[in-house]
């Protein structure tokens, strides 16, 4: 089966696409930075805060693993925005534009590192949780 896997070359999208491999499957890695090792997938050069993932790399995709996100807390609200919201907003459009030739499962793998209006770091904030 052939899967896009969006930041396949960070740290949790790495370890995605080592397990679809083990499992056999076709990996096509989209990301901005060429990693270190290219071995068993394809890699698509991409910033997808800015372009478009060329239609034919979806094309008899089964599904699309949309990791690629911007994290951390350093960086303008525009620039968060283009990597976070247009960029998964672009990878489901070319999704959809395949019809029934383009993934059928689209799977979004992050969570903001910070929660805005909140200055306090993550473990300050789990110690004031009710269940924790």
């Amino acid at each position: 089966m052939k899967v896009i896997v969006t930041g396949g070359s960070g740290f949790i999208g790495g370890r995605i696409v080592r397990r679809l491999l083990e499992n056999g499957h076709e990996v096509h890695v989209l990301g901005r930075t060429k990693p270190k090792e290219e071995t068993g997938f394809v890699f698509h050069q991409v910033d997808l805060a800015k372009e478009t993932i060329p239609e034919a790399v979806c094309k008899d995709a089964s599904a699309c693993f949309h990791i690629a996100a911007k994290a951390g807390i350093w960086g303008s609200a525009s620039s968060y925005h283009a990597a976070n919201v247009l960029a998964t907003r672009r990878v489901l459009d070319v999704c959809r534009a395949q019809g029934e030739q383009g993934p059928r499962q689209a799977v979004r793998g992050h969570r903001p590192s910070h929660e805005r209006g909140s200055d306090l770091p993550r473990q300050d904030r789990r110690s004031d949780r009710a269940d924790g």
